[in-house]
């Protein structure tokens, strides 16, 4: 089993940004069963439509998979079977809680421990893999909800992705980054932009493109250092 972690999955087989579809094919044991996890279980249209994107996407980047499957309520009560059984797994993204609530409801933490698939979490997906996952507002309305889940735990740091560093991003009337830096006082957080992803096998942790230490309300950039012996550590950019 290995896990990507990305802030959003862009497969481009002439221009492989970051090796991302390398490492797709690389830890993908074989092409029988992909299965997407849905973000909202109720919602069948979007799921439908966010699944058929996904799924023609793969194909497009010439990884043809015989069984596709949606991981949804209409199937939940046969989600470990489907999860240890895949060769693929897409945790999609979208709205924290919901997913969140929707993992746990499920039990799929044991399923995808035990796994030999690739695990790709993006964005909500990534975060959810996490410790502890901690979920932007949306509207100012949310602003004084609880913003801090219990994630899954298969990684140590709080991601926040689509992060590139830029202070002025509002968001419906909020300013995402300095709502981020507020609550980096609360737990250090990862950052990092669309096309930076970590990577997690049985070798180490391994990160691809940048990233951004936000602790205290300060950023620090870092670029990654491979070594697939021991692991890839962050560097801080000069």
């Amino acid at each position: 089993m290995a896990i990507i972690l990305a802030s959003r999955l862009k497969l481009i087989p002439q221009d492989d940004i970051n090796k991302i579809l390398a490492n797709i094919k690389k830890y993908t044991p074989k092409y029988e069963s992909i299965v997407f996890v849905a973000n909202n279980p109720d919602d069948e249209r979007e799921n439908n439509e966010f699944s058929k994107m996904f799924f023609e996407s793969f194909e497009a980047a010439g990884l043809m998979f015989k069984n596709k499957t949606i991981l949804d309520n209409k199937n939940k009560e046969q989600a470990s079977a489907l999860i240890e059984n895949a060769d693929l797994i897409i945790l999609c993204g979208g709205n924290v809680p919901k997913q969140n609530e929707f993992f746990w409801q499920t039990g799929i933490k044991k399923s995808l421990a035990s796994t030999k698939a690739l695990i790709i979490g993006i964005s909500a997906g990534a975060m959810n893999l996490c410790e502890k996952a901690f979920c932007l507002p949306e509207s100012r309305a949310e602003l004084s909800e609880h913003r801090w889940f219990d994630g899954l735990g298969f990684f140590s740091k709080v991601l926040v992705p689509h992060f590139n560093g830029v202070t002025t991003r509002p968001y419906n009337g909020i300013n995402i980054d300095e709502y981020t830096f507020q609550k980096s006082y609360e737990y250090e957080l990862l950052g990092f932009p669309n096309d930076s992803y970590i990577l997690l096998d049985k070798e180490g942790t391994h990160y691809f493109g940048d990233f951004y230490a936000i602790k205290d309300g300060k950023i620090t950039i870092f670029t990654p250092i491979h070594n697939f012996n021991k692991g890839t550590h962050l560097c801080i950019q000069s």
